[in-house]
């Protein structure tokens, strides 16, 4: 956050508006947790009023020839080639409220202590509203909420304007792993599962996740699974990997860091389902962030109301807001991946029922 200038003592409604209005809360917001560290060092500044980037989708077919062959008078295009997604941008706001008899009548060191925890509550209030929309944002359900990581790394969804189950888009998906026999059984918290759905990406896409993301009670359960030697000896030997040096935890599979994020989707496992969203249980985020981005506008993102401080109705306080315009979006949905359905309650499924699970790959299934 920015220098703040000292508030007069006889502070006033104009002394506040000008003297502390800080200058810089990017620093302040994107702190505390993996994934908005990453963002911090993966966002764009963009104009207007939405991010469209290109997008990948192979949709024609190659073919086998024998020599001489020669070609047609004219050619058949086998499918629709999408070239841009749209990501809309949404507006958040955080309030700041303080009461004018707690300001106004106290000395000038009180008054700066008061608004500074004030804006320090506004920022960690913030940081958290935003970490955890950034998982599971719902525009489908709330217009206004940003379109996060929940639809992003799924493959039964509308996501950048693309119907992924439309054919022509249906590579517009990311590696997906579930709940087998229709959802009825859950998928295993093993390690080998994490690596199954690495290498499926790696394979399908030549790329790997930056990194994956897990509620802290999964990530535990991945954690018992190595010695501890063998977890101070990874972390130990990737000691200048990113997530190490901003001192998160990690496990690592196949070369990608395994990360405990706070807000990151868990619940407990609910057998015998049919539906992916019944059967709930544990989630597994696996997101490449050369391929998503976090797009903001700069004349509102991440700064205060630029009218400062002002009377709201009730005259006996003072108002101001702290904003955040912007989307998130992707150009290679596949480079994602999501597990679902996880399970792990060794009362429901214990490791001796453990079994290696088959990721869906882009293009195959829509379900």
């Amino acid at each position: 956050m920015g220098a703040i200038a000292s508030v007069p003592s006889a502070s006033t409604f104009e002394a506040l508006t000008e003297a502390y209005t800080p200058r810089k809360l990017v620093d302040n917001i994107f702190t505390g947790t993996p994934v908005l560290q990453w963002f911090r060092r993966n966002m764009i500044s963009a104009a207007g009023t939405c991010w469209t980037p290109l997008i990948e989708i192979a949709t024609e077919d190659g073919e086998w020839y024998d020599k001489g062959d020669q070609v047609g008078t004219h050619t058949t295009v086998t499918g629709e080639i999408a070239t841009r997604a749209k990501f809309d941008y949404k507006y958040f706001r955080r309030k700041v409220l303080l009461e004018a008899q707690d300001t106004d009548g106290q000395g000038a060191q009180e008054l700066i202590d008061l608004m500074g925890a004030q804006v320090r509550n506004a920022t960690e209030s913030m940081r958290a509203s935003l970490n955890a929309k950034i998982f599971d944002g719902n525009p489908a359900a709330t217009p206004a909420e940003i379109d996060g990581l929940d639809s992003a790394c799924a493959n039964d969804n509308t996501y950048g304007e693309l119907v992924s189950s439309t054919a022509g888009y249906r590579q517009w998906q990311a590696h997906v792993m579930q709940g087998a026999d229709t959802f009825a059984t859950p998928v295993s918290p093993s390690l080998m599962n994490l690596s199954k759905i690495i290498q499926s990406t790696h394979i399908t896409t030549g790329k790997k996740p930056t990194a994956l993301f897990v509620a802290e009670a999964l990530w535990d359960a991945y954690r018992a699974q190595i010695g501890e030697n063998q977890f101070l000896m990874a972390n130990a030997a990737r000691a200048n990997s990113q997530v190490v040096k901003w001192g998160f935890d990690a496990l690592w599979v196949d070369g990608v860091p395994i990360v405990p994020d706070r807000d990151c989707i868990g619940e407990a496992w609910v057998p015998a389902q049919n539906t992916r969203a019944d059967a709930k249980g544990y989630e597994v985020f696996g997101v490449n962030f050369n391929h998503l981005k976090l797009a903001y506008n700069p004349s509102r993102a991440w700064k205060f109301d630029p009218d400062g401080w002002r009377r709201p109705d009730d005259y006996d306080r003072y108002l101001n807001y702290v904003y955040f315009w912007g989307t998130i979006g992707c150009d290679h949905r596949r480079t994602l991946d999501r597990i679902f359905n996880i399970c792990i309650d060794p009362a429901e499924h214990a490791p001796d029922d453990w079994y290696l699970s088959e990721p869906q790959l882009p293009g195959t299934d829509t379900s």
